[in-house]
Parts: C-alpha cells; sequence; structure tokens
C-alpha cells in the first residue's frame, strides 16, 4: 500500500513539475522581448469607440 502512494506521489509532482516548466517554454525563443514602440503617426488616424458605439461587424 505504501509503494502505491509513493508512486502516485511521485508521479503527481513529476506531472506537475513536467507542466509547469512546459508551459514556460517559448518554441521562437522571444519569452520577455519587448516589440518596437507604434510610430507616432499611427495615433493620429486611430478612434477611440465606446461599446454602445461599436460597429456589428
Amino acid at each position: 500500500m505504501s509503494m502505491n502512494k509513493f508512486f502516485y506521489g511521485f508521479a503527481a509532482t513529476a506531472f506537475v513539475a513536467l507542466a509547469a516548466v512546459s508551459c514556460c517554454v517559448s518554441a521562437d525563443g522571444n519569452v520577455g522581448k519587448r516589440a518596437a514602440a507604434l510610430d507616432d503617426t499611427a495615433w493620429n488616424s486611430s478612434k477611440w469607440i465606446s461599446v454602445v458605439d461599436a460597429p456589428e461587424s
């Protein structure tokens, strides 16, 4: 009985550890890199709308 508890405890710990590691790995290696800022001219044509005035599609 204690061997089963040990096995299931070890398996659960290994599963959680592998899940945590695999969630934090990026395929392209861009973790923590900042994107370039938008041009200042991009804000000249932006339009802020409320949910009430939002287009339907």
